[in-house]
């Protein structure tokens, strides 16, 4: 099996570390720029799951720079290089408290609530008669806080609890919707439906811009057009899906979701990771095998300067 770069494989004494969150290490570069490297390790209904997927920081943070580029025509956003499939350097930003989640389909967590009676997502009532996988005839925005445990919030009672101002919250929206029609339509020709999203943002002085990721494997869930065509029911699916729903057809004795995944189910999420980069991208990601993922880390730090004699150079935006 592949190498990962795991829960305690990141180690920068070089650098200040600044957060370390569920799949992501912040370290302190300078002032206005932060190293953000992304593990392997996945999340899945707010935990921490023991076995990291090998290679997936890798795509999800390679992922994220090629869409970063593609969408900054409609909003900025903290990405500035790449340095290692797994490392970006990203701009400073003040993080809003919210995310925004685009849902074009009735599926996943939202089907299943909606399968159990709930009829209001964020503020938004959706009508009796949807049926699983349903597209909605427009996007639908499902804003969430950011805190331990994700939970639901609507437009006012975020403006009310001032975690952002009515002004921001028609700039986000705006934005969203406009991403992920963005998404949608590059994605078509690859035979790619984005069926949800979620997306992060922040202030750069009072400027709003995208942080964080997107259209990733684990922020996005993603289909086969064809497939959907064919059965939207049992539609073929390349994203982070396939392991939350192991987990929920596999509960441990006392009822809990189990902490690890077996080597099949390991193997199948990784390979389903770099299919989605190929498919998104059009090109193979490059990884060698060769070498441990910490060492390919740390070796490509010191080319770029960010550790070791070059580091005390200033990071240079590439805008």
């Amino acid at each position: 099996m592949a190498k990962t770069l795991g829960i305690y494989d990141v180690d920068l004494p070089l650098l200040p570390r600044l957060h370390t969150g569920k799949v992501r290490e912040s370290y302190r570069i300078d002032d206005e720029h932060r190293l953000l490297v992304v593990t392997d390790r996945i999340s899945c209904f707010d935990k921490v799951l023991q076995t990291p997927i090998p290679d997936k920081g890798a795509v999800l943070n390679s992922i994220s720079a090629f869409w970063f580029r593609k969408t900054e025509d409609i909003c900025p956003n903290h990405f500035v290089r790449l340095v290692d499939p797994s490392a970006s350097v990203v701009r400073e930003a003040v993080p809003l408290a919210i995310e925004v989640i685009v849902r074009g389909y009735l599926a996943g967590s939202a089907w299943r609530d909606y399968s159990e009676g709930k009829r209001v997502f964020s503020g938004v009532q959706l009508p009796d008669g949807l049926q699983q996988n349903q597209a909605f005839s427009e996007p639908v925005l499902t804003p969430t806080t950011k805190e331990e445990i994700d939970r639901e919030i609507s437009p006012p009672e975020m403006i009310s609890d001032g975690l952002v101002t009515e002004e921001q919250w028609t700039v986000l929206s705006d934005i969203a919707t406009r991403l992920f029609e963005r998404g949608t339509k590059e994605l078509a020709p690859r035979n790619l439906l984005l069926v949800d999203t979620k997306y992060e943002f922040g202030l750069l002085g009072d400027r709003i811009i995208l942080i964080d990721e997107i259209h990733t494997p684990d922020s996005s869930r993603f289909w086969y057009a064809d497939s959907y065509a064919a059965d939207p029911a049992s539609v073929k699916a390349l994203d982070k899906e396939f392991v939350r729903q192991w987990l929920l057809d596999n509960p441990m004795p006392d009822g809990s979701l189990p902490n690890s995944l077996p080597q099949d189910v390991l193997s199948e999420a990784r390979r389903r990771y770099l299919r989605i980069y190929e498919s998104i991208t059009g090109e193979e990601l490059e990884l060698r095998e060769d070498i441990k993922p910490e060492d390919r880390l740390a070796k490509n730090l010191r080319e770029a300067g960010i550790i070791g004699s070059e580091a005390d150079e200033k990071i240079e935006d590439d805008s």
